[in-house]
């Protein structure tokens, strides 16, 4: 896992992984919001993102897999 993620723009944030990279996303981001945008950003092909939630730390992990 590369580390924590300080920003919200999760968007910007899942482009710019690279595949095999994991990153953690706090509970301050929606669920949705991480879900929504990995499958809006893998309809466009640029890549795609496993999300697996966390409850200890509460939050995020997601993965680039493509």
């Amino acid at each position: 896992m590369e580390g924590i993620v300080q920003t919200i723009n999760v968007s910007a944030t899942l482009k710019a992984m690279e595949v095999g990279a994991s990153v953690f996303f706090g509970s301050e981001v929606c669920e949705n919001t991480i879900r929504n945008t990995a499958v809006r950003l893998k309809k466009m092909n640029a890549g795609a993102w496993e999300v697996d939630k966390r409850r200890d730390p509460v939050g995020f992990i997601v993965t680039r897999t493509a």
